[in-house]
């Protein structure tokens, strides 16, 4: 039986628009992730499951107004198709309604899950979907959107003690990234920022030489799109100002995930102590190589980059390197370089030295 034919069939359907229909499959396909966590650990991840939650229902029956049964019949008859309609960008009108309905009972149209509900350790036994989660209100910077509000769901496998977020695992107090291209990326405990924004601010800060506070006031300026109160209306308690450290980790985080992406192997960093300490080996690790073995484009030296002055007292060379975005001065003997490095995210790249 067609799903038209059914609709026909149904006195309680009959009364639905084609306009119900579209908003039904629409609302519901950002919300798959969410449907998928409440089900029993038997149901398989890649086939629509039988039944909404029931405050996914609630939510619909609201936003889309329809009665709840008429939400169980529609979902009957066209969850295959919801299940594997691909990513939708929702209109400001949809927005909308997740702000009045959804956000009141925990849903919001993002919500940052890991790539998979199921282990992804070659160690580990396990094979059901991952049903331990921990959820925490965050914001996403974007560019088309402005800052929206959104949940960040980490699943834990309690088989083997990984802890999977959305663009890393974690396990024996180390992260370690994911080796694809996230569509949305953390730069802070409580911060995300879509990838194509991030590179709207790394490309004037290389080639403008516009500063991150004044990519982060920009951005709040004429981007942002949304006021603190929205916010708190519906339960976040902190406010969506970008800050001058969120554009520095943003910076330093997306470089990274690029070279490795090239060198085809995956960031690992420390979980646990500061944020402005836990990049600051592989930065190191990347300005080594960059001396050893030159820039990935071209292996040279020339008096436009690198300067030379002799000294009486140390026979040394003083060369200005940018590397990975901060300008600093590094002074060593020819016959022993010494690479340093510091983290940009407190610090005025400006005035930055690093001592031997």
């Amino acid at each position: 039986m067609s799903v038209f034919g059914a609709l026909r069939r149904d006195p309680q359907l009959q009364a639905l628009t084609m306009s119900h229909i579209f908003l039904f499959t629409r609302l519901l396909s950002v919300l798959k992730n969410d449907i998928m966590l409440c089900q029993p650990v038997g149901i398989p991840v890649d086939i629509a499951p039988p039944l909404l939650p029931e405050v996914v229902s609630g939510f619909i029956a609201t936003a889309v107004e329809i009665s709840l049964e008429s939400v169980g019949k529609l979902w009957e008859l066209l969850k295959e198709d919801v299940w594997f309609l691909s990513d939708t960008k929702l209109s400001p009108t949809e927005e909308d309604l997740f702000r009045v309905h959804g956000w009141k009972v925990g849903l919001t149209s993002l919500t940052l899950y890991p790539p998979t509900h199921t282990c992804q350790n070659p160690d580990c036994p396990r094979t059901n979907p991952l049903k331990k989660p921990e959820a925490r209100q965050v914001v996403v910077y974007t560019h088309g959107s402005g800052v929206m509000p959104a949940w960040a769901v980490h699943l834990y496998c309690p088989d083997c003690n990984t802890n999977y977020h959305h663009n890393f695992s974690v396990q024996g107090g180390m992260r370690t990234y994911y080796g694809n291209k996230p569509t949305y990326i953390q730069i802070g405990e409580d911060q995300f920022a879509e990838r194509k924004l991030i590179g709207l601010w790394v490309s004037p800060m290389l080639v403008a030489w516009v500063s991150a506070t004044n990519c982060a006031r920009a951005y709040d300026m004429s981007l942002s799109g949304q006021q603190e109160q929205d916010f708190a209306d519906g339960g976040w308690q902190f406010g969506c100002v970008l800050t001058t450290d969120h554009v520095w980790d943003a910076f330093i985080i997306l470089t990274l995930l690029d070279y490795n992406d090239r060198k085809n192997t995956c960031l690992h960093v420390p979980h646990t102590g500061e944020q402005k300490d836990r990049f600051k080996e592989a930065m190191r690790a990347r300005n080594r190589e960059v001396i050893q073995d030159g820039q990935d484009e071209i292996a040279h030296c020339c008096d436009k980059c690198m300067r030379e002055w002799a000294t009486y007292s140390l026979s040394s060379v003083m060369a200005w390197q940018w590397v990975i975005g901060a300008a600093k001065i590094h002074a060593a003997p020819l016959s022993s370089a010494v690479i340093d490095t510091v983290s940009v995210s407190s610090i005025d790249t400006s005035k930055t030295f690093v001592p031997l």
